[in-house]
């Protein structure tokens, strides 16, 4: 515990001599609150992970104007520094909200009987559920394209076989068997990631980091070494991603500017490793190396538009006094078919009206959360960092039952899988509640029960066990 103050101590002293010294110092304190309250062995890291988005994607900003020798409102203009300040401090009182919410036992302790249920299970019955949910999501969405009414449903079909690779690495790094097996589906899972368009490899370093932590009982330097070689895995990734994803993506959709691959998989995968290899062992250029350190930096930190937010509203434009969190709302939980006439989700006219910056049609960039908050509220965004933190509590209880039954095992992890997006600093307040409240129907009333059923199917030794505790 000494070690811990004491590092804490000499970073708000270092703080001090910073660029940014009330940022930083700030920002210390957020870190400490995090690591201190959040990271703890013998449990799911369900609110470790589902804070640890945010909190990259905030503090990055920092860090790439504190190695640029820059003020905030050097690197982001005269609202920066206030963007800044505003969002560390509104995800701290996040944090807040689920310390208030939490004072209580949340269920998400990872006890004996909990693991001794996955180790129960046939490793092959769980691969052989992964890939039946990751052949139920393709089919899925292949019936029910982006124009289906019914997508938005479907789109979280694409979970359930996490959730089962999720377990298959829980048991593995439990029992240590079955490797080749193991990592060999896990490579395939990468590969049909980076396949598609947006490559959403980032869920399997979220995976490593989840198994890293519901399997430590105690923090070694064995443990830290671990978790060292998956988090530089997955910054040597990003950087590669950053790098080639324009020509890459440019080379996916044959030059169309659209988000459909019209190339087969294994030429897609051929270009990514050609792209990959250009990149890592071309000759050296020292311009893209920075050019690509800035624009990964720029897109994992995600303060320019806020900062520029900031310098417009209330200045040229009024706040909207909870008419945009109204929209985002209605827009998100009301289904097509009742609501025909709501259009189609577009988050560029945000960032054109309350940043003033005009984005390309076929962009993918949003506001951001904060900085929503901030349009409606001012500084009343920070208490929507309170309410948030509150409510991340009620999904995870919604979602979490109490007890030992069977959906102990997947539950915390489908929590893991929903709180990324809710917890987001970045994504629009429209994804952020529309895919968290249909994943959540969608989980309680078809997923969970699937996936027990697989569960029973493949556990004899389950059935046994619960059969016995009815006659007790």
């Amino acid at each position: 515990m000494q070690v811990k103050q004491g590092a804490f101590l000499i970073a708000l002293v270092l703080a001090g001599f910073s660029q940014n010294p009330v940022p930083w110092c700030l920002s210390v304190v957020a870190a400490w609150i995090w690591l201190n309250r959040f990271l703890k062995p013998g449990q799911h890291p369900v609110w470790f992970l589902a804070l640890l988005i945010p909190f990259i994607e905030i503090i990055t900003s920092l860090i790439y104007v504190e190695l640029e020798g820059l003020t905030l409102n050097e690197g982001f203009g005269n609202g920066g520094r206030t963007a800044y300040v505003y969002s560390i401090v509104a995800f701290m009182l996040f944090m807040g909200g689920v310390l208030w919410g939490t004072r209580r036992r949340d269920g998400l302790q990872v006890v004996a009987e909990v693991e001794q249920r996955l180790l129960d299970l046939p490793m092959q019955k769980l691969v052989i559920a992964h890939v039946f949910f990751h052949g139920l999501s393709a089919v899925t969405q292949m019936l029910f394209n982006q124009g289906s009414s019914l997508f938005q449903l479907v789109l979280h079909f694409g979970k359930f076989h996490l959730v089962f690779l999720y377990l298959i690495f829980w048991k593995y790094s439990l029992q240590r068997k079955h490797k080749l097996l193991v990592w060999g589906l896990f490579a395939v899972n990468l590969a049909l990631r980076l396949g598609e368009f947006f490559a959403e490899w980032k869920e399997l370093i979220f995976l490593l980091f989840y198994t890293g932590l519901v399997t430590v009982h105690a923090f070694d330097a064995r443990w830290l070494r671990r978790m060292a070689i998956v988090g530089i895995a997955g910054v040597a990734l990003l950087f590669t991603w950053q790098a080639v994803k324009m020509d890459y993506r440019n080379y996916l959709n044959g030059g169309t500017r659209s988000q459909q691959v019209v190339v087969g998989f294994n030429s897609a995968l051929t270009k990514f490793a050609e792209l990959s290899g250009e990149y890592w062992t071309g000759p050296s250029n020292d311009q893209t190396q920075e050019e690509v350190f800035q624009s990964t930096m720029q897109r994992l930190g995600y303060l320019e538009f806020f900062a520029l937010t900031v310098e417009r509203v209330p200045e040229r434009v009024p706040f909207q006094q909870g008419a945009l969190m109204s929209q985002n709302l209605t827009f998100a939980l009301v289904p097509r078919f009742l609501n025909p006439e709501k259009g189609i989700k577009n988050d560029q006219w945000k960032v054109e009206e309350f940043a003033g910056v005009e984005i390309a049609d076929n962009a993918s960039f949003s506001l951001g959360r904060y900085a929503e908050w901030y349009v409606d509220y001012g500084g009343g965004m920070l208490l929507c960092g309170l309410l948030a933190g509150l409510a991340a509590v009620w999904i995870v209880r919604l979602i979490c039952r109490k007890g030992l039954s069977r959906s102990a095992l997947i539950d915390p992890i489908f929590t893991v899988l929903v709180l990324q997006n809710f917890c987001s600093y970045q994504s629009d307040e429209i994804v952020v509640y529309g895919q968290t409240f249909w994943a959540i129907v969608v989980y309680v009333t078809i997923g969970r029960p699937l996936m027990v059923h697989f569960l029973r199917t493949s556990s004899g030794n389950l059935n046994a066990l619960d059969s016995e505790r009815m006659a007790l």
